[in-house]
């Protein structure tokens, strides 16, 4: 019986390391819609599923039409931006994130090592000024 090399297994392990990276990433992208349609009908009013996603359907497809019914005005003036801008603010810090790991080339890496969280205290506070005009 004849053994492979590690040349000639080389590709097979390639190819399901990629069938399990694109296997995870399509369970994350899925969770992520999953996601977005519960927190699109979850809260004091609920929304069904169905009538969400018909109602962000019909705002994307027809963005100048006015908005008469409750729930229109609930998932597309208060509740997708929020999900929206939450998404948004995760990537944001996940793309943050990595950046600080492919720069220092450490896994572990934490952003007191640049003095990112000290400068939070400053940034709320100049923040809660400049939205009340006192600049004291």
């Amino acid at each position: 019986m004849a053994t492979m090399t590690q040349e000639e297994t080389a590709p097979a392990v390639r190819r399901i390391q990629l069938a399990r990276q694109t296997l995870v990433f399509a369970l994350l992208l899925m969770l992520l819609v999953v996601a977005f349609t519960v927190s699109l009908c979850v809260g004091r009013f609920s929304v069904p599923a169905g009538r969400a996603l018909e109602l962000i359907w019909q705002g994307i497809s027809d963005p100048s039409r006015e908005l008469t019914a409750i729930d229109e005005r609930i998932v597309l003036l208060v509740r997708a931006p929020r999900v929206v801008l939450a998404a948004l603010a995760g990537a944001g810090l996940a793309i943050s994130g990595a950046g600080l790991q492919g720069v220092f080339r450490n896994p572990l890496v934490s952003p007191d090592i640049l003095g990112i969280s000290h400068v939070q205290p400053l940034a709320a506070r100049w923040r809660s000024c400049s939205a009340s005009g006192d600049f004291r």
